[in-house]
């Protein structure tokens, strides 16, 4: 099997460049008749009879260890810095999502709602001692049995939505179905790639279990971006909402989002490695360079046995929960308070928020955030909101420090669009 590629490229480095999610977004939880709020919870609704979502995007990453540009100097990669941030677990989520249109129809205690978004989301988990044992070698481990397998979730896929709400006294319950259509995917559910180094004779022993799904494998890119379809590859997913008015100033919400799963089936490949090596005087610093720029995976992929097998497979979707809190001392303040959490592969990315927003006049809101997640401990966010009598713009970051700088931040997103009320 050929294989070639830069470890750390593969590792660490094609999360910054092949994703644009889904990383949080907070902030347009409590950004009412924009259309985001629509999408963030199936219960809400618009303000006009008939609204039209228009185009829209959405960017985020969470970095915890070391940042995109801190890996770069004199127009290189650096080998010197990759471990100045990295923590024992690291972990890279970065996402993205562009919606063409949507619809919401609203009248009494009901709504309707169609739409469509394409979505892209990339995870990458890694420890310090990958990074580590590629740099320095396994020296450093010598009588110890360590796993530096990483975990690797990259998803592009499209999704059709049909969903609805309905009001029953201060209670609004909603829920979305959606058609999804898988695009391309690169999936490790089985990540166990321990290394144990002889304290005597320095034999070194492997014991694996590495899985990688794929749709997006084959020896040339032209076979890989043919590989990369709209239909074929097919699955559903469910979203739940309620929001609950409690008095004139107290609401509380809740969400669940992507409950689902997409079925792999065209060009799909599953690369499997498992079994027990045992290999003599080999120093793992080196398989690599001195300047971390090639790595033959030819070599790799004899020594530790990789089957390719043309069979297809499913993978989840991460799920996404959001409790949302508000409070209306005025008719011009609202206090807010959300707590969000993601769960992939078993792991959990918790995030809670608290936001001040102060509505001047009906056309026009704007509001502070501040947020703490595992990426980062302070993130300033700010959002801004247009209500003309017929057309609707925003645009929101969780963390605007980092506007201008955006890739060197631990933690950024961003999302815009507008909305059109087309019957009142």
């Amino acid at each position: 099997m050929r294989i070639k590629q830069n470890l750390i490229f593969l590792t660490i480095f094609i999360s910054s460049f092949v994703s644009m999610q889904a990383q949080s977004e907070l902030m347009g939880y409590f950004m009412n008749n924009t259309g985001t709020d629509l999408y963030l919870n199936p219960a809400k609704t618009t303000d006009a009879r008939l609204s039209w979502v228009l185009p829209s995007g959405y960017y985020g990453h969470g970095i915890n260890g070391s940042s995109v540009f801190k890996l770069f100097r004199s127009g290189g990669i650096s080998s010197a810095r990759l471990t100045d941030d990295l923590q024992t677990q690291n972990s890279m989520l970065f996402g993205g999502q562009l919606s063409l249109f949507g619809f919401n129809y609203s009248q009494n205690n009901f709504s309707i709602q169609i739409g469509q978004n394409l979505k892209t989301h990339l995870q990458v988990d890694y420890n310090y001692t990958l990074i580590d044992m590629i740099l320095n070698g396994n020296a450093g481990y010598i009588g110890e049995n360590v796993n530096i397998g990483p975990y690797l979730d990259a998803l592009m896929y499209n999704e059709l939505y049909l969903g609805g709400s309905y009001a029953i006294g201060n209670l609004r319950l909603g829920a979305k179905v959606k058609k999804l259509n898988g695009i391309a995917n690169v999936y490790t559910p089985q990540n166990t790639f321990a290394i144990y180094t002889d304290d005597k004779i320095y034999e070194l022993s492997f014991t694996n279990k590495y899985h990688i799904y794929t749709n997006s494998y084959s020896d040339s890119w032209d076979n890989v971006w043919q590989s990369l379809k709209f239909w074929g590859n097919d699955g559903w997913a469910l979203d739940l909402g309620l929001e609950a008015k409690i008095n004139d100033q107290f609401k509380v919400s809740g969400t669940l989002l992507d409950m689902g799963s997409i079925n792999w089936k065209n060009n799909t490949k599953k690369i499997i490695s498992e079994g027990t090596y045992e290999i003599n005087g080999i120093n793992l610093e080196g398989l690599f360079t001195d300047t971390i720029s090639v790595f033959d995976f030819d070599t790799l992929g004899n020594l530790f046995n990789f089957e390719v097998l043309e069979d297809s497979y499913k993978t989840p979707l991460p799920v996404q929960l959001y409790l949302g809190f508000q409070y209306l001392p005025t008719e011009q303040w609202e206090i807010n308070a959300l707590y969000y959490d993601r769960f992939s592969a078993g792991r959990s990315h918790p995030a809670f928020m608290v936001m001040g927003k102060y509505k001047p006049s009906e056309y026009f809101h704007t509001g502070l955030s501040y947020t703490i997640n595992r990426y980062s401990y302070f993130n300033l966010g700010w959002n801004a909101e247009l209500h003309a009598k017929w057309f609707h713009a925003y645009i929101a970051f969780d963390n605007i420090t980092d506007i201008f700088t955006p890739l060197s931040s631990d933690y950024f997103n961003v999302r815009m669009g507008t909305m059109v009320d087309l019957w009142r």
